[in-house]
């Protein structure tokens, strides 16, 4: 007979600590970023406010079998997932075993407190656990949400040039020839050896980041104590695992653009990019990218994850987009009522401005028999 499976909350970032085996061994450092221990913990300790942090931990036999890294906010109560709103990029919570999950997914179902995932990959073993977790308890609404664009690279992207048009590579070669005129061109990605080297590259790049329009609006890692904080802590750890790549464009010996970047489950991470917009007229950026595209090309990586939204800048290279999906879930309690009413509301506002819609959609790649569910539609299930 199995032993039952218990749970528990860690909620404080110093708890995290005991977790750091158990967590690598469900997501390696060199899986998913976002998955990672060391991104999860330097969230934690960067943006968590002080009673927010429940990462539930699922375990059998004293084993950890899945994570749920989350905070409870309060105005209207709900679970959220750690990092979400600070960084916009899509993890999968919970994850670890499937039957872990599956036990995870309905403790917080028969938590009574709305839970929110506003950006779940589509495709994620998560997405099942929760959607069966809160069936019967509760009210959920899934909605397409934004997804990220990528490359998926194969041995032809080793020479991005060919998947060009000849205006295009026409416009590639003058800029680099622009670029030329200030002085020899160069290009590195640069595995730090010490301590020192990393400090000393992560000032350069905050550098290079905060001369484009970043600093001027005070965006910058430089200008963002939280943010900036935030991911030069998760660069110290990815270095650590032997995983964090930096990369440059210099003219002479000045940096003109940056990329801050995660080589790990044989992905290239665009985790943050800049450029010096005093060299805005030979494009450094662009010209940055094309090389590390074919970088991790030449590394025989399967992709290039640009993450963040689509745009036009990124969806002028991605070739693909990872769709996600938004998931809202209200147990039939009362303490799920607030957040319900405030959501509703919400709902109702965006509906009127927009205008009407359809009520159900269908979208193609995700899982069979999904209902994409429209803003006010919310169904028992």
């Amino acid at each position: 007979m199995d032993s039952p499976f218990t749970i528990r909350v860690v909620d404080d970032v110093e708890g995290m600590s005991a977790l750091e085996d158990a967590w690598n061994a469900l997501a390696p450092p060199d899986c998913k970023p976002m998955r990672q221990y060391a991104w999860m913990r330097s969230i934690a300790e960067s943006f968590c406010e002080p009673g927010e942090l429940r990462v539930y931990v699922c375990e059998r036999d004293g084993r950890v079998e899945a994570i749920a890294p989350l905070v409870q906010r309060q105005s209207p109560p709900r679970l959220e997932v750690l990092g979400l709103k600070e960084t916009g990029e899509p993890p999968d919570v919970p994850f670890g075993t499937p039957q872990g999950m599956e036990h995870l997914a309905h403790a917080l179902a028969n938590m009574g407190i709305p839970f929110l995932h506003e950006r779940l990959p589509a495709h994620s073993p998560a997405f099942g656990a929760l959607r069966g977790a809160f069936a019967g308890r509760g009210w959920v609404r899934v909605v397409p949400t934004d997804p990220t664009p990528a490359i998926d690279l194969d041995a032809t992207w080793v020479d991005a040039d060919t998947h060009f048009n000849s205006g295009r590579r026409s416009d590639l070669r003058r800029m680099r020839r622009r670029a030329e005129k200030g002085g020899p061109v160069s290009f590195e990605v640069i595995v730090p050896e010490s301590t020192e080297q990393l400090e000393r590259l992560l000032d350069e790049a905050w550098t290079v980041e905060a001369a484009g329009w970043k600093g001027e609006r005070g965006s910058a890692l430089s200008a963002d104590a939280r943010l900036g904080g935030f991911y030069r802590a998760y660069a110290r750890r990815a270095w650590q695992h032997g995983i964090l790549r930096l990369a440059f464009m210099r003219i002479g010996a000045r940096a003109v653009a940056m990329q801050l970047v995660v080589e790990c489950d044989r992905r290239w991470w665009l985790l943050k990019i800049g450029y010096d917009e005093r060299h805005a007229s030979c494009a450094p950026g662009t010209l940055l990218l094309v090389h590390t595209i074919e970088h991790a090309a030449r590394r025989g990586l399967a992709a290039y994850e640009f993450l963040g939204n689509p745009d036009r800048w990124s969806m002028q290279w991605a070739r693909t987009l990872r769709h996600s999906v938004a998931i809202k879930a209200y147990p039939f309690s009362l303490a799920a009522l607030p957040a319900l009413r405030t959501d509703a509301m919400r709902a109702l506002k965006m509906r009127f401005s927009r205008g009407a819609k359809p009520m159900g959609v269908y979208l193609p790649g995700f899982h069979e028999g999904v209902e994409i569910l429209e803003v006010l539609r919310f169904v028992p299930i």
